[in-house]
C-alpha cells in the first residue's frame, strides 16, 4: 500500500525519463513492488478488456481472484501473479490497496474518457508563428519584406498583413513569405485566409514547408473544434518518421481521442 503513490504516477505516464528508469530499476530489486505493480496492471486490464457496463463484472473477477473458491483454482491461475496473494494474511494486507485502486481506476476511467477536450488550450500550448529568418537572409532583402518582418517578429500582425500580401502578389512562388501571410491570419483571427494559404503552401509541393504547412494545417483544425480532420493532418506526420514536426504530431495525436 505504500507504493500506490509511486505505482499511480507511473501508470499515469506522470515520471520523468529519469525517474521512470530510477522506478524500473527499484522495481527490479524490491519483490513487494513487484507484486504491487503487477496487481495494478491486473487491475487495469480488467477495467480496459470491457466496455463500461461490464466494468462491475470485470471488478468481480479480480476480486475472485484473490479470494478464491475452494474449488475454482486452475493451473492457469495458480501461475499468475495474483495467486500468490492466496494466503489469508497475504490477502488482508492487500485488500485495503486493492479497494483504494480500484476506485482510483475507475474514477480515472470516467474522468479521462468522459472529459472533452479544451481546444483553445491544445491549440495555444502548440501553436508559434514560423520562424521566417530564412526569408530576410541574403545579399539584399526587400525594404518591404524587412518591414513585414519586423510587425512579424513584434506581434503586429495586422500591419504585417498588407505587406505580405503585397509580396505575395508580387511573388506567388515565395512560399515562406505565404507563411508569414498564412501566419498572420491566422493570429487575426482570419481562419479561412490562413487555411487558403496553408492548402496552398501544401500543394506547391516545396520541400522546407510543406510538413510545417500539415502541422498548422492540423492546429487551425483544433482552433476550429474538428479534430477528425485534425488528426487527418496529424497522421499524415506521423505516417513518416522523417517529416519535419514527426516528434511533436506524434505526441499532440495521442491528445486527440
Amino acid at each position: 500500500m505504500k507504493n500506490l503513490t509511486k505505482i499511480d504516477e507511473y501508470l499515469m505516464g506522470k515520471f520523468s525519463p529519469k525517474e521512470e528508469a530510477s522506478f524500473l530499476n527499484e522495481v527490479d530489486t524490491d519483490k513487494e513492488l513487484q507484486e504491487e505493480l503487477a496487481i495494478a496492471k491486473r487491475l487495469i486490464n480488467g477495467v480496459k478488456a470491457e466496455a463500461r457496463l461490464n466494468l462491475k463484472s470485470d471488478l468481480q473477477k479480480i476480486h475472485e481472484s484473490i479470494n478464491p473458491s475452494a474449488d475454482s483454482s486452475s493451473d492457469e491461475e495458480s501461475t499468475s501473479p495474483i495467486r500468490k496473494l492466496e494466503s489469508p494474511q497475504t490477502r488482508r494486507r492487500w485488500m485495503p490497496w486493492l479497494a483504494a485502486a480500484s476506485i482510483l481506476l475507475v474514477l480515472s476511467l470516467f474522468w479521462f474518457s468522459s472529459r472533452p477536450i479544451n481546444t483553445q488550450k491544445l491549440f495555444a500550448q502548440n501553436y508559434s508563428p514560423y520562424d521566417l529568418s530564412l526569408a530576410v537572409r541574403g545579399d539584399a532583402p526587400s525594404a518591404k519584406l524587412m518591414e513585414a518582418n519586423d510587425l512579424y517578429r513584434q506581434g503586429k500582425f495586422k500591419s504585417a498583413i498588407p505587406i505580405f500580401e503585397e509580396i505575395v502578389s508580387e511573388t506567388p512562388a515565395q512560399q515562406l513569405i505565404r507563411m508569414g501571410l498564412a501566419n498572420s491570419y491566422l493570429e487575426n483571427n482570419q481562419l479561412e485566409k490562413a487555411q487558403q494559404e496553408y492548402e496552398t503552401i501544401y500543394h506547391s509541393n516545396d520541400p522546407l514547408l510543406k510538413d510545417q504547412s500539415i502541422w498548422y494545417l492540423a492546429l487551425l483544425s483544433i482552433r476550429q473544434d474538428d479534430l477528425p480532420k485534425a488528426k487527418t493532418y496529424l497522421e499524415l506526420l506521423t505516417n513518416n518518421p522523417k517529416a519535419d514536426r514527426y516528434e511533436e504530431a506524434k505526441s499532440l495525436r495521442k491528445k486527440l481521442k
